[in-house]
């Protein structure tokens, strides 16, 4: 009801100094349009859209729906990695008793059975069955060496708990550790809240409260990925953080690797309650069968020499490189899809020794994926991309990301300029914003008065000295500025076009917000109109004519400003349907969250120009002609000749006027960059040095989804990363040298 308030208020000064000026049709005028407009704006505020449905409704409703859309996520991205193909690898996972926490408060008391824990990965199923008969908690950390198949297996537990979830049973939810901060969440409970709420945003569409109410009711398992890739500091915070948050039946499962951890927990302390396995190597004679199935009847007998000193040499070269999944993986890769000989995996000639065989395959597994799966336009199939790359391209380009993300597995898109150096960000932004904006001033007062008649010399200087000034202003305003020198922009916002049909507060939402863009509107209107206007001058009936056209266009600019106000909350406004973000859904969203204001801003001087309040207000002002003014005709007709447009005032208008919803998109494009959404144009403009330097293609999000649909990385919610951390490291390090 304040914004009612406000808005009568202002109304009713502009009303009082109508009177006090002795312009009573103005005043009245004024205090009618403005209150016209802040009752609609107020009735659709306080209109309920639908009942609320009661809260156990709402849950059950968001745990079954959460459950399915985790569950297609998660699916689409194990099959995107080929997990099951043709079967998961025999990985065994053994019980690691030293980094564990007291046997008497990790496992269930059952008569005959050991207290231990065991697995494999091609029977997950049974490890879900013994995590939730055998532990008194389903806690359990995973540990192993680089490319062991950490991630894999959280993939794998994640789908099976989906699968056999009961409805009492929590949800488990895949974490990337990076995406913590114990700078800026102090629990790691609102870090689960936080990654909900961007990452399904279709949960907030049946209530607000939604992702807190799954949080506080332990609904939610907690798989956090990548402990290992945080530093010491952070690895010990996180681990007395979770320890301090873990209620008495509250899940978790952590992957990381076996040295970092064993190094944090020495400092702080085990998870409480929680299972330790730790992956064992594999067998050459698991590598080999798994090969083999991996092959097609007709090139078992070409393989035939290369499996059997897979299982009579469990020492060699092969065998050392075949003992974690990433080598096999690579083998498989490198040599069965691509069809190549595999001659050169047994001569000792070729790859002396196991680190130059696991090089020369790295070497050869960008052009082998690239060689092997054509481009699909259609998209439909998730494991083939969408355009064709050159090979050695490609490794430029991530070799370059590799050694962007120092140490770190994240690929945040909209972090990738905090790799540009400062100078050529300056640069950028100065010759974005300040060549338009030099333009635009150059054009609007010198180069107009040269093609009317004025001094051909004069035009050209003061569109030089308007270009520089708007170069150093766009200097000063993105590069010295302490919001607009933050290297790390903000994660993207969320935007949907999709049509809300669940959220009851939505159009109280969305009244609220048009209330305020009126209330900044009318301000502005009445500033800046009245001094292009200038309806004081002359007698008092050119007074009240004019003031007709600055209360017109005073009001439409609340109205232009509202409607931008209303349009993009609405559109922040969860949808129901939506699907989790993705790396390219979040690009989108910010894309349009950047544009859209802009558009709108555009289009602004037509909603100034023609809005019905304006009709509404000269009716008024006609109906009062009689009563205030005196000698109407004469001062409708003065009216009339001072703001009438001849042929070379219409010309004038039409030259200037795409112009001029340029430079007012402009003006949002800059307070939408500073004050709020600035990912997307950021990553735009700012990266255009990389790919003029040759160090990201041109289509750098085509690329990045591109590589995910190749194998070379796999997704996170909104985050690339590299599909294996081993891979990222041997990219970086071919760059530096």
């Amino acid at each position: 009801m304040r914004w009612l308030f406000a808005t009568l208020a202002i109304a009713a000064l502009m009303a009082v100094i109508g009177v006090v000026r002795g312009y009573y049709a103005f005043g009245s005028a004024a205090a009618v349009g403005s209150i016209l407009v802040a009752l609609s704006a107020v009735i659709l505020s306080r209109y309920p859209v639908a009942a609320p449905r009661p809260r156990d409704q709402q849950l059950s409703e968001a745990l079954s729906e959460l459950s399915g859309v985790v569950a297609a996520q998660w699916q689409r991205e194990a099959a995107s990695r080929g997990l099951a193909d043709p079967h998961p690898m025999p990985v065994c996972w053994s019980y690691t008793e030293p980094l564990a926490d007291h046997g008497a408060l990790v496992f269930r008391a059952t008569p005959g059975r050991a207290a231990s824990f065991e697995g494999r990965s091609d029977d997950v199923q049974n490890m879900v069955v013994r995590l939730r008969a055998d532990l008194q908690r389903p806690r359990l950390v995973i540990l192993g060496e680089p490319g062991s198949g950490k991630t894999t297996l959280a993939v794998q537990l994640l789908l099976v708990l989906l699968a056999k979830r009961e409805p009492t049973e929590p949800i488990p939810l895949l974490l990337s550790a990076n995406s913590w901060g114990s700078n800026v969440f102090r629990e790691p409970r609102d870090w689960y809240i936080d990654r909900i709420v961007r990452d399904y945003p279709t949960l907030s569409a049946i209530d607000k409260t939604i992702p807190r109410q799954l949080v506080d009711q332990n609904m939610i398992l907690p798989i956090i990925d990548g402990f290992d890739e945080l530093d010491a500091h952070h690895q010990r915070t996180l681990l007395r953080k979770l320890n301090q948050s873990l209620g008495p039946d509250d899940g978790l499962v952590l992957t990381s690797r076996t040295a970092e951890y064993a190094n944090a927990v020495t400092r702080a302390d085990v998870i409480t309650a929680a299972a330790v396995v730790t992956a064992q190597p594999l067998s050459a004679a698991a590598a080999a069968d798994y090969l083999d199935v991996c092959l097609s009847p007709t090139r078992r007998r070409l393989w035939a020499a290369a499996l059997e000193e897979l299982h009579h040499t469990p020492e060699g070269r092969l065998a050392t490189v075949c003992r974690t999944p990433l080598g096999v993986w690579l083998i498989r890769t490198v040599y069965i899809e691509s069809g190549r000989d595999p001659a050169g995996l047994i001569d000792p000639t070729v790859h002396p020794d196991a680190e130059a065989l696991r090089a020369h395959l790295f070497d050869a597994l960008i052009p082998a994926l690239i060689g092997t799966r054509r481009p699909d336009a259609s998209g439909a199939n998730p494991a083939r991309p969408h355009h064709e790359w050159e090979p050695e391209h490609a490794r430029r380009w991530l070799s370059y990301l590799a050694v962007h993300l120092r140490g770190r597995s994240d690929i945040r898109w909209w972090d990738i300029p905090a790799g540009i150096p400062r100078t050529a960000r300056l640069t950028i932004m100065a010759l974005v914003i300040g060549v338009p904006v030099g333009v635009y001033l150059g054009f609007n007062n010198a180069l107009l008065t040269t093609l009317f008649g004025e001094r051909h010399r004069i035009g050209v200087w003061a569109m030089v000295f308007s270009g520089i000034c708007g170069l150093v202003g766009a200097t000063l305003v993105f590069g010295l500025l302490p919001p607009a020198s933050r290297t790390r922009s903000l994660e993207p916002g969320y935007v949907s076009f999709r049509k809300r049909t669940r959220d009851p507060d939505a159009a109280r939402r969305i009244g609220n917000q048009m209330l305020k863009g009126l209330l900044v509107g009318i301000p502005l209107g009445l500033a800046f109109t009245g001094g292009m206007i200038q309806p004081w001058k002359g007698s008092s009936s050119r007074w009240a004519y004019g003031g007709i056209a600055w209360l017109g266009y005073t009001i439409g600019t609340g109205m232009a400003l509202a409607l931008i106000f209303g349009v993009v909350t609405w559109l922040r406004t969860p949808a129901a349907d939506d699907r989790p973000r993705t790396p390219a859904a979040s690009y989108r969203d910010s894309r349009n969250l950047t544009l859209l204001p802009v558009v709108l801003a555009a289009l602004a001087p037509i909603v100034m120009l023609l809005n019905p309040v304006s009709v509404v207000v000269v009716w008024i002002q006609n109906g009062l002609i009689s009563q205030f003014i005196p000698n109407p005709v004469d001062g409708l007709d003065e009216f009339r000749a001072v703001y009438s447009f001849g042929p070379e005032d219409w010309r004038r208008t039409l030259i200037k006027a795409p112009f001029n919803c340029i430079v007012f998109g402009g003006v949002i494009l800059t307070l939408v960059v500073w004050f709020g959404e600035r990912a997307w144009f950021l990553f735009v403009t700012t990266t255009r040095w990389a790919v003029l330097t040759g160090k990201l293609p041109r289509r750098t999000m085509a690329f990045l989804d591109d590589a995910h649909r190749l194998g070379l990385l796999r997704t996170v919610g909104p985050i690339y990363q590299f599909r294996h951390a081993e891979l990222q490291r041997y990219l970086a390090r071919d760059l530096r040298n």
